[in-house]
């Protein structure tokens, strides 16, 4: 390469390989600048970023195909549908917020039982509550 440092030739051609001949991939705006002026007084560099332009096309060519082979094979409708079938069903199905419902409505109604039991005894009742947002029991002085 005629009027290129031999460091500035190996920069460029393991950048070249690295991301290719689109410059707009290479993070160094600097480096793509001077490959291009480069490509433009030195023909071997201008044969490189030549060659990997055809690399990409190809590339994104090959891509395309294995795409489109891919689409039309079915192979992604018959993994969703292989994983959907390895799943097991929700054993309440659609009725899981009223099952969640009812073992709450079932826990107050037994709750409130539990209270109508204790109001008639004459013994003293005490309270403890445990608060989730406390992380531990609370007893009837500290509410």
């Amino acid at each position: 390469m005629t009027g290129t440092p031999n460091g500035e030739v190996k920069t460029i051609a393991a950048a070249l390989e690295t991301f290719g001949g689109d410059f707009v991939r290479w993070p160094d705006r600097d480096l793509a600048k001077r490959t291009m002026e480069q490509a433009l007084s030195d023909r071997h560099v201008r044969a490189g970023l030549d060659a990997a332009r055809s690399l990409d096309r190809g590339l994104a060519a090959l891509r395309n195909d294995l795409d489109d082979e891919i689409a039309r094979s079915g192979a992604a409708a018959r993994i969703l549908q292989a994983t959907f079938a390895a799943t097991a069903p929700s054993p309440f199905g659609r009725w899981r917020w009223a099952a969640a419902i009812a073992v709450l409505v079932t826990a107050a109604g037994l709750g409130s039982v539990a209270d109508i039991g204790l109001a008639n005894s004459d013994s003293p009742m005490q309270v403890v509550l445990v608060d989730p947002l406390v992380f531990g029991p609370m007893s009837g002085d500290d509410l």
